[in-house]
């Protein structure tokens, strides 16, 4: 493996670690703009 800055490096074993930050999966939408629905008041 080469480490820019650093130089080649053998690699004998990989481990996997848990992430230590693990993010909330976000809901899926329809429509990346949410809308609100409430009344507005601008006159008509």
């Amino acid at each position: 493996v080469h480490v820019s800055g650093a130089g080649d490096f053998q690699i004998c074993q990989i481990d996997v670690l848990e992430d230590p930050f693990i993010l909330k999966e976000r809901k899926q939408h329809t429509d990346s703009m949410e809308f609100d629905t409430g009344s507005t008041d601008s006159p008509k």
